[in-house]
């Protein structure tokens, strides 16, 4: 029943997001202003060289911040963007296939949470790096729960290869994440089960790194600071960051990337009513509802106590909020598929929470010492009764 219930559902929610796909992506209705949906889809088909550039933009495309081979290679095979949102549609069915490899992982539940949030919609309808972001993360979680001895399927070497792929995929400064997790919890690492320490060394080598990239290599950041450029607290966030500071600014960034527009309340009592409309829903709708699902998902996992990071989904999704937050500039979007992670989490039953291995087999007696023990019980009941000599 709730294989069919989760077939129905996903059915229905991709009925929904092809009508928005007619209206927004390849608008059919003659819209004269159709709303913006994607965010940097026309980019990356630019990238590839379909569109208005000529050839493949090979720069573009391994750049530190805005790597996109994923994206280009997913262009050049489907060539637009009918073909790129059947892709997607089919990717997300393998992403529920994944997720349902953890013990405990409820299908139907995730399936369900995660179109709860609205910035599922463009993942699964145009060309981005977040739908390979989401395969990345959850392609390891299920490497790593599935070798804890309860899971339905052995560790597969198969899962950690799809990881590097899709996180090479999405951005390829994204290794870092399942790299991180995967030597912090090595045999040989003495930050193994410490989950605390091993945040705590990551802030410390994001916080040097930074100000390395910044005061020795001279790193080229011209086009991070422009997009901050007069905003207020996260300018000067980023000021005491930049100085080698992240690890005291790390917190702020992370509640400023989820919260989104919501951290400042007073912005929805007045600003966001009175500007003018750009007809960018992604901007306008999407990625403000995108913020509120995301708080509200955080707040029912804090409540519920699976937002501890003695869990490994919430080991992995503190790492990837830490290292993604290193961005000098707030974005809702590179937060979005730590939304993946949490739901993985809220979507377990609860008894697999903390699975009990099963007890080893005592192991067999030989067939002699079974024989001996047989005798030894014969004569035992033929002498009872007996007068048996006092011993001196």
């Amino acid at each position: 029943m709730k294989t069919w219930l989760l077939i129905f559902g996903c059915m229905v929610y991709f009925a929904f997001s092809w009508a928005l796909y007619t209206i927004g992506v390849e608008p059919l209705y003659g819209l004269l202003d159709p709303p913006a949906i994607a965010a940097d889809s026309p980019t990356y088909f630019e990238r590839a060289g379909i569109g208005t550039n000529a050839g493949i933009d090979t720069q573009s495309i391994f750049s530190i911040g805005g790597g996109s081979a994923g994206q280009t290679a997913t262009a050049l095979v489907f060539r637009n963007e009918f073909g790129v949102a059947c892709f997607d549609c089919l990717f997300a069915l393998a992403i529920i296939y994944w997720a349902g490899l953890i013990p405990g992982v409820r299908r139907t539940y995730f399936a369900i949470l995660m179109a709860l949030e609205p910035q599922t919609l463009p993942t699964i309808m145009t060309l981005n790096k977040e739908i390979f972001a989401i395969a990345g993360l959850v392609t390891l979680a299920a490497y790593i729960y599935s070798g804890n001895g309860s899971g339905r399927v052995r560790r597969s070497k198969w899962l950690l290869f799809l990881t590097i792929i899709f996180s090479i995929c999405a951005r390829w400064e994204q290794l870092i994440v399942p790299m991180w997790y995967l030597a912090m919890e090595s045999r040989w690492s003495p930050f193994r089960g410490k989950p605390r320490r091993g945040l705590a060394v990551l802030l410390l080598f994001c916080s040097v790194a930074w100000a390395a990239a910044v005061h020795v290599l001279h790193l080229n950041l011209g086009g991070f600071v422009a997009q901050i450029k007069g905003a207020g607290t996260i300018t000067r966030l980023y000021s005491i960051q930049e100085k080698g500071g992240y690890f005291l600014v790390a917190i702020p960034k992370i509640i400023m990337n989820i919260s989104g527009r919501w951290v400042t309340p007073a912005y929805f009592l007045h600003d966001y009513w009175v500007q003018e409309r750009t007809n960018s829903w992604q901007n306008e709708y999407i990625g403000v509802f995108s913020s509120f699902v995301m708080l509200i998902m955080v707040a029912v996992a804090f409540f519920r106590g699976r937002i501890r990071v003695t869990r490994p989904a919430m080991y992995l999704a503190w790492i990837y909020c830490i290292y993604t937050s290193v961005n000098p500039f707030v974005q809702h979007r590179y937060i979005y598929p730590a939304y993946a992670l949490i739901v993985l989490e809220l979507s377990r039953r609860k008894e697999a929470l903390e699975p009990v291995r099963p007890l080893p087999k005592p192991p067999a007696l030989p067939p002699s010492y079974r024989t001996w023990t047989h005798s030894k019980t014969a004569i035992d009941s033929g002498n009872a009764g007996r007068d048996l000599p006092a011993h001196s």
